[in-house]
């Protein structure tokens, strides 16, 4: 199977990170709370941006979302995941 990210070895992670900065897609990644911990180049682009610019902040700087409906969608997405 495929190997996830908490036992794959670090080179892999770092092909696939390598991976998601090459996509002419936009790709963040958050935490349970909505702070982005990863977006690649072409989401920063996007939003005009520089390098590590978008880190650390909401994720709800990408739409009209507040932080409080974006936070009830991830615990939806949470208790979904959990059952």
């Amino acid at each position: 199977g495929l190997a996830t990210m908490a036992t794959a070895p670090s080179w892999l992670a770092e092909i696939q990170f390598a991976l998601l900065d090459s996509m002419a897609e936009g790709v963040s990644l958050a935490t349970a709370n909505g702070e982005l911990i990863y977006v690649n180049a072409a989401l920063e682009q996007m939003f005009g941006y520089g390098p590590g610019g978008l880190l650390g902040r909401h994720m709800s700087i990408f739409g009209a979302d507040s932080p409080s409906e974006i936070a009830g969608q991830i615990e939806r997405i949470r208790v979904g995941i959990l059952q």
